[in-house]
């Protein structure tokens, strides 16, 4: 509900999704953690590959790179929806929680 991300849409999910898991990675004091995701600026933007030319990749970046001091965070790409249970999941969640889908 940040406006500078309504135009980023559901990569703004994805971004903090990822930083979700982190922090509750590292509030339960996780030596490491994976991220396995669909969309490759998830990785791109942590690694410094792609470019943060938006208030949103530029946030995130920036957050990795303060939490790489307390976890080792890695990534995994999978592709999107082909079957990939836990991607799928993640996928059904998030349509309820935007309310794309019902709770059934």
């Amino acid at each position: 509900n940040k406006e500078e991300f309504v135009e980023m849409r559901n990569v703004a999910g994805e971004i903090y999704g990822s930083l979700a898991a982190i922090k509750y990675a590292i509030a339960n004091h996780y030596p490491s953690i994976t991220i396995y995701y669909d969309y490759e600026g998830i990785e791109k933007w942590a690694n410094g590959k792609w470019k943060t030319n938006k208030d949103g990749t530029t946030m995130y970046k920036g957050l990795i790179q303060k939490y790489r001091k307390d976890i080792e965070i890695n990534f995994v790409k999978v592709k999107a929806h082909t079957g990939v249970e836990y991607n799928e999941v993640a996928d059904l969640l998030a349509k309820r929680g935007a309310g794309v889908v019902d709770e059934d």
